[in-house]
């Protein structure tokens, strides 16, 4: 487990591996980092890689750190380890279902069967819907657009949908709109405009004599 914020380079599964006991199903738990899928931004933690996960010895191992579904698999194609990804959105980028996982494992001495179930547990989902607001001249006109795109994309009262805006923009027109208030027509919305730029109008720059500036 981890029960500090820090990054962590100990590999716990080459210093500490305990004999297994014959004839008992072993299930590994750990919040670790597989070696090269560290996300930009992931703290590095319990690194491991899938020899070393193997080398263990579990017959399953339920993996955590990492917010994405990925499996592990031995030379016989049985899922031996797997990351379930978080159950629920913990970021602006994990968009879409998430999933817990129902894991049945068998192990009978000769024979390992491993079978991954998702289970989505909450229906709300994060969509992220890029709405372009070039043109747009009031509240009223960009509304219209989100609007639009949010139904388009079937986008409900149990949906988390952050709508970054895109586009040049004329400055000194007001933006604002009030659709993040709006509780009766999705359960969060966030209006992200730190991607609009302003578009200058650079006519009156070109009218004249040439000078520099």
């Amino acid at each position: 487990c981890v029960h500090e914020n820090v990054d962590s380079s100990e590999r716990v599964l080459i210093d500490d591996r305990p004999q297994l006991e014959a004839g008992q199903l072993h299930v590994l738990m750990l919040h670790g980092s597989r070696d090269g899928s560290l996300p930009p931004g992931k703290r590095l933690t319990a690194p491991f890689n899938d020899a070393e996960l193997l080398a263990w010895g579990a017959d399953y191992a339920a993996l955590g750190h990492y917010h994405g579904p990925a499996r592990i698999v031995d030379d016989e194609g049985v899922v031996r380890a797997a990351y379930a990804g978080s159950p629920i959105a913990l970021a602006i980028d994990e968009t879409g279902p998430r999933h817990v996982q129902v894991v049945t494992v068998e192990h009978n001495g000769m024979h390992r069967r491993v079978a991954l179930e998702p289970l989505e547990l909450d229906r709300r989902r994060l969509h992220r819907i890029e709405v372009s607001a070039a043109g747009a001249s009031s509240p009223e006109g960009l509304q219209a657009r989100i609007d639009e795109a949010l139904e388009t994309a079937l986008v409900g009262t149990d949906a988390l949908a952050l709508v970054p805006l895109t586009g040049r923009t004329r400055p000194g027109i007001d933006l604002r709109i009030k659709s993040e208030d709006d509780t009766t027509r999705w359960f969060w919305l966030k209006i992200d405009a730190s991607g609009l730029r302003p578009d200058y109008d650079l006519s009156i720059y070109r009218r004249g004599e040439p000078r520099t500036t």
